[in-house]
């Protein structure tokens, strides 16, 4: 076949399958995910439902039948529309680039696309797929933290084209946010102070040094159980491009809130600040006076309780406007919230040449363990002040970190020490989960099995001490109004575990396991974990699992999993989504592969999951499976209860009457309900117009809504009619092509006996000896 003919129909099943494998509307949705849509896809791009890095470059793989072909090279390139950058693929064919061999023996090597000589020892690859970000070890274990303050006068100092300021903007709403990059997603949370707008933000918007959109998002108008909890806007960038992480860790990045009904935007810049990796308080300063409506400030607070320390950082924009002196004297002042506004510390600071944007003060101070006990109970302020002109201040309450963050553990007897307590096997497991709600308390919660008179209880450990008792039943759930300064340390460094025993036993330890911090978005923002259980007896005991999961606006399936058991590091392991229509012996089972994993840990996701699973998953008894694939066996498994995720809405559609056939009436969209009439068959003249016109529109869109792609001219819409071209033949007047919801469907035209005036029949109805035999016939008539 010839090179280019197949280059051409490999190109054109690709835009197919990419443009099938796109993120479909969803059929079955929650009233809140509904709002929660990306305005446009993520500065990356889409290679059938494999997601590509910007610049990365990689062989097409375009499933069966045509596997990956290595003559065919596709990239990922950045193309800026409407103000935001965007991915687009490009594939081109490289068998042109290969070098004429003079060699007689040549070979073709697996994996690349040009032949060469046998005896060539110099076999270098020409080219390499560069999708996969490698990182160091260290990058990919630690956490990277960043903060942010936003205000409107930061956003109008970037944009020169802001207009004027409208009255919102001059109350000062104001938010300060916190960043974790981990691998390749940045994950956000924000604080906004509710005055004067009690709403949450629209949108959220990255923007790069050159102020391009390199992200946009839409903020949920009622948030999630935690972020209503915490008072707290939580969520995720997945897969920021490695353009991007550079940017930000060169603090080039910014952030922009939007609230589009008040026409208010408010903008800070991404900065890695040291004391945000002990971060256990946070406070957004603002001000009460009008004049400094726009100054504000977020102050990042760590503690010590083995000798009562605070360290402070304050980070602020606008109080030093009215100043204008290049060394400036501020007071930055802790005080207890009571009567006297009792001061914990006052410290005097001079801020030398004072920067436009935004600027810093750090201070530490020793206090009491009663002042640190009143910080835990949002019963301390802190303030910064002007020396000379006491009216420029900012001041805010002290409360719980930015950080939207959960902690869990996996309970299991895998975690115990044998040596300490000597038991026999037990089948009890469970999991927990807790964080800190906008009131300072701690939620918690437990869920056990096969158990029974049990008390639950947290421990220290190192010292492996009981801190608190939670319960001594067996399902606890419940609040802790105030921490201990010392509890809280110990819960933000990670030194806490939940430890279940049994009751009046001289063993006082059944299951336990480790709280670690996670931070919440997408799964880890839904209801509640899922427990995995063993799914037979053959399996180890103390083998638990613990899974997150969550169906988002936009179909996709989002998960999260934490396993614990002996020797389970190295095994693979399959997730399974598996749903069976009733539960009864002998009913179908549908088994879908979700992701291969080693390991305790996995974190993943689906795209576009299809209508038809939807309805299945919506009506059908769902589960989670975790086989072990060397044991080729079921080895966790739990069920999964969506009801509060899916929702389905029914109505009746009356669809108008018909003007033509109804074979020849198609969906104007693949979501249509009502039929359409086709427009008439088109010339050739037509089709030369219509190309034209059409190669203004976006392929995507018309292919979204039904259209067909076909090798030569197009795409085409959805119902369109029209004679198709063939390479070196021109247009092919005979046969006439159809588009009916993404499908092409030729046909040559059907010929009479009786068709010799259609040039089309003349040839194969032997027209030309019909016509002198009806001349014959006249003349001796005549």
């Amino acid at each position: 076949m010839n090179i280019n003919l197949c280059f051409l129909l490999i190109v054109l099943y690709f835009k197919i399958h990419h443009v099938l494998g796109k993120k479909v509307p969803p059929f079955m949705e929650d009233h809140n995910e509904r709002n929660h849509r990306k305005i446009h896809s993520n500065a990356e791009c889409l290679f059938g439902k494999q997601h590509k890095e910007l610049g990365s470059s990689w062989f097409a793989d375009l499933g069966p039948p045509f596997d990956v072909m290595y003559c065919i090279k596709c990239e990922c390139v950045k193309i800026i529309k409407d103000g935001r950058i965007l991915g687009h693929v490009k594939c081109r064919n490289i068998a042109k680039d290969c070098q004429e061999l003079t060699c007689e023996d040549q070979i073709q090597v697996v994996g690349r696309c040009c032949k060469v000589c046998r005896n060539d020892t110099e076999l270098s690859e020409l080219l390499q797929d560069v999708t996969s970000v490698t990182t160091s070890e260290e990058e990919e274990k630690s956490y990277k933290h960043y903060a942010a303050l936003l205000t409107s006068t930061i956003y109008s100092m970037h944009k020169k084209d802001a207009g004027n300021a409208s009255s919102i903007n001059s109350l000062g709403q104001t938010a300060t946010g916190r960043f974790i990059l981990h691998k390749r997603n940045l994950y956000y949370s924000f604080y906004t102070s509710m005055y004067p707008l009690p709403t949450r933000p629209k949108t959220i918007q990255f923007v790069d040094n050159s102020d391009t959109i390199v992200e946009e998002q839409q903020i949920l108008s009622a948030g999630s159980l935690y972020q209503n909890i915490t008072n707290k806007i939580c969520g995720i960038w997945r897969r920021v491009p490695s353009e991007y992480r550079a940017q930000l860790k060169e603090e080039k990045l910014g952030v922009i809130l939007i609230w589009e009904e008040y026409d208010l935007r408010i903008r800070g810049s991404l900065m890695r600040y040291r004391p945000l990796t002990t971060e256990i308080f946070s406070s957004l300063l603002v001000s009460q006076n009008d004049s400094l409506a726009d100054s504000a400030g977020t102050a990042i607070i760590s503690i010590s309780t083995v000798t009562p320390t605070v360290h402070v950082m304050v980070i602020f924009t606008g109080l030093l406007n009215l100043i204008r002196k290049n060394d400036v004297l501020l007071q930055v002042k802790m005080f207890a919230d009571d009567d006297k506004q009792t001061t914990i510390f006052e410290q005097t600071i001079t801020i030398e040449k004072p920067l436009a944007e935004l600027n810093v003060i750090e201070y530490s101070s020793a206090v009491t363990s009663n002042d640190l006990q009143a910080m835990t109970s949002q019963k301390v302020s802190l303030s910064l002040i002007s020396a000379r002109y006491k009216d420029s201040k900012i001041q805010g309450k002290v409360v719980p970190k930015v950080q939207c963050e959960l902690f869990q553990a996996v309970l299991s007897s895998a975690h115990l020490n044998q040596a300490k307590y000597p038991q026999k096997s037990t089948k009890a497991s469970g999991i927990s989960w807790m964080f800190i709600d906008k009131n300072s308390a701690l939620q918690y919660f437990t869920i056990l099995d096969n158990v029974a008179d049990v008390f639950v209880e947290l421990i220290n450990v190192k010292h492996q001490g009981t801190v608190e008792n939670l319960s001594s039943i067996g399902w606890p759930n419940g609040t802790i109004s105030v921490l201990t300064p010392k509890q809280l340390e110990l819960l933000y460094n990670e030194e806490l575990a939940i430890n279940v025993g049994k009751i009046n036993s001289n063993n006082p330890s059944l299951i336990r396991g480790r709280l670690v911090s996670r931070s919440v978005a997408d799964s880890r923002d839904s209801l509640t974990p899922y427990l995995l259980k063993r799914s037979d007896t053959s399996v180890p005991a103390d083998m638990v699992g613990l899974i997150w999961a969550r169906i988002d606006g936009e179909c996709n399936l989002y998960y999260d999993i934490s396993i614990a058991g002996k020797d389970i590091e190295e095994q693979q392991y399959e997730l399974y989504l598996e749903d069976i229509p009733f539960l009864a012996p002998g009913a179908p089972v549908t088994r879908r592969l979700l992701e291969e994993f080693s390991g305790t840990m996995v974190e993943g996701n689906t795209m576009g999951l299809s209508q038809n699973e939807l309805s299945r998953l919506e009506t059908a008894v769902v589960y989670l499976d975790i086989w072990n694939m060397k044991r080729g066996q079921s080895v966790l498994k739990t069920r999964w209860d969506k009801a509060s995720t899916l929702q389905v809405k029914c109505g009746r559609v009356e669809c108008p009457a018909l003007n033509c056939d109804e074979k020849l009436a198609y969906r104007p969209d693949k979501k249509s309900c009502c039929k359409v009439c086709p427009n008439k068959t088109r010339t050739a003249e037509d089709v030369a117009i219509s190309d034209q016109q059409d190669s203004n529109k976006y392929d995507r869109d018309i292919l979204l809504a039904g259209g067909c792609k076909y090798p030569y001219g197009g795409p085409y819409e959805n119902g369109k009619e029209w004679h198709p071209r063939i390479y070196f033949h021109g247009v092919q007047r005979c046969v006439t092509c159809h588009c009916k919801d993404g499908k092409v469907s030729c046909e040559r035209k059907k010929c009479t006996k009786h068709s010799c005036e259609d040039p089309c029949c003349m040839k194969k109805n032997k027209c030309g000896k019909l016509k002198r035999n009806n001349e014959e016939v006249r003349k001796r008539e005549k």
